[in-house]
């Protein structure tokens, strides 16, 4: 993405810093996670032209301000929590043991998170680029 000259910003809250500080370290993108609120990343949001995020809240709050987004489910059931409408991309793999996800709980993963490790660094670009294509960056 940054080679395309699109500036990457790292959001989540403190329990992500550390994986988000060896993706910026990485990346020399700009890294957010851990020092905003939740309202401070709601106004980074309303600057980005894509959020491209796991199943989490921050998905359902880009969604609600109407931010295209490009989420990755692996053990939650993208048919039940996945934003709707054209502006919202998902990738999933479906595998015999995915989704787990019952009731809001995920158990501990006895085939090392496969159904998120099979989606690729390059599924993820392909698909941003046509998300961004579309809205016309």
């Amino acid at each position: 993405l940054q080679k395309k000259g699109f500036e990457v910003v790292v959001v989540g809250g403190k329990k992500e810093s550390k994986i988000a500080s060896d993706i910026a370290g990485q990346t020399k993108c700009k890294n957010m996670a851990g020092f905003t609120s939740l309202e401070q990343t709601a106004s980074v949001l309303n600057n980005v032209q894509l959020l491209i995020t796991g199943d989490s809240s921050v998905l359902h709050l880009a969604a609600i301000f109407g931010i295209p987004t490009l989420s990755l489910f692996g053990p939650s059931n993208p048919l039940k929590w996945a934003p709707r409408g054209k502006a919202h991309q998902y990738l999933y793999k479906q595998l015999d043991c995915a989704p787990c996800a019952r009731h809001g709980h995920i158990p501990p993963c006895p085939h090392g998170l496969r159904c998120l490790d099979s989606i690729t660094p390059k599924d993820v670009l392909d698909t941003a680029f046509k998300i961004l294509d579309k809205e016309g960056t």
